[in-house]
């Protein structure tokens, strides 16, 4: 299964407590699950260099960059769920999408 999460909310200068679960929840991911493929998602301007990439902590995990603004539908393809926090992204086609309110 592809599953893809967007960790946007990870790479704020000033990370709260949205960041703190999201990076929670990947690395707790890593521990339980080695079968399944993540694409962590991501907004990031070409030159910007004020955010950083958290390390991917398992083998199964993948980056997937918007450096574009083009959005998940576009960037994240043949997903099966899409993970967000956020109410403003629109899901990948076919995607299950998963929308947790704190």
């Amino acid at each position: 299964m592809r599953i893809a999460i967007d960790i946007r909310s990870v790479l704020k200068r000033q990370k709260a407590g949205i960041g703190y679960y999201t990076l929670n929840l990947i690395n707790s991911l890593a521990n339980v699950d080695a079968k399944n493929d993540y694409l962590l998602y991501s907004k990031i301007k070409f030159f910007s260099r004020n955010k950083k990439l958290p390390v991917l902590p398992g083998a199964n995990f993948r980056h997937k960059i918007d450096r574009m603004n083009l959005g998940p539908p576009v960037v994240l393809k043949n997903v099966d769920i899409f993970h967000t926090s956020s109410y403003d992204l629109k899901p990948p086609k076919g995607a299950k999408f998963i929308v947790t309110i704190h």
